[in-house]
Parts: structure tokens; C-alpha cells; sequence
């Protein structure tokens, strides 16, 4: 007799925590790294290359706003896209794909960012 599946609640519980991530947006004018690793500064980190800018969230909800091409960094190789209307989360961050920008938020706290190909607006 096979053994029993176990429950999609048991394996959630079994699967190892996402640690970082990256993605572009849908148009690829943005690129998103969220980290949260034990030993490392966690962050959720967006750049915007049309109009050179950047935001850096630290798990403490204080947002980073840099300007011009010397903040913009080389998303990798294969980065995926996240779709309109689809969420990640990794550790304390999570982002969100939106026509209107990228949001990414401390979930624990709610303090967020919101970036497009403009500018960024700390929420």
C-alpha cells in the first residue's frame, strides 16, 4: 500500500525559504533583487534605466533613493519577468508587478516603495 500524500499545507512547510530573488518588470525598463539571507544585509532593491534611479529598502523600512547611471547595476544572465498583477515575496520583502511601477514592501510593516520609469514615491 503506497504511503499517504502529504498535505500541500506539510510540503509548503518542508520547502526550503526563497532567500533571494530577481526579476525585470513586463516592459524590462525595470529590474528587482530582493535578498534575505542570515549572515547578509537583507534589501529589496529596484532600478529604473530610462530614467537612471534606484531604491534600495532595508528591512528596517528606511528607503535609499539613488540618482543617475552610477546607481544602476547588471541584472543576471536569465532574469525572469513578472507579470502584471503577480506578487514575490522573499524573507521580509515582497514585490509587486503593476502597469503603473513596481512596489515592494516590508510585509511586516507595510513601509514600501513604489518605482517606475520616472521616479521612485516612498509609501
Amino acid at each position: 500500500m503506497p504511503a499517504p500524500a502529504l498535505p500541500l499545507i506539510a510540503l509548503a512547510l518542508l520547502a526550503p525559504a526563497k532567500t533571494s530573488a530577481s526579476f525585470y518588470s513586463p516592459t524590462r525598463n525595470i529590474s528587482c533583487e530582493l535578498a534575505d539571507q542570515r549572515g547578509r544585509t537583507p534589501y529589496a532593491f529596484c532600478q529604473s534605466v530610462a530614467h537612471a534611479h534606484s531604491a534600495t529598502l532595508g528591512a528596517d523600512g528606511h528607503t535609499k533613493i539613488c540618482r543617475g547611471s552610477r546607481c544602476l547595476g547588471n541584472p543576471g544572465e536569465h532574469t525572469p519577468v513578472l507579470r502584471y498583477g503577480k506578487q514575490i515575496r522573499v524573507g521580509r520583502f515582497r514585490c509587486r508587478s503593476e502597469q503603473n511601477g513596481i512596489t515592494c514592501n516590508v510585509t511586516a510593516t507595510g513601509d514600501a516603495f513604489l518605482i517606475d520609469r520616472t521616479t521612485v514615491l516612498v509609501l
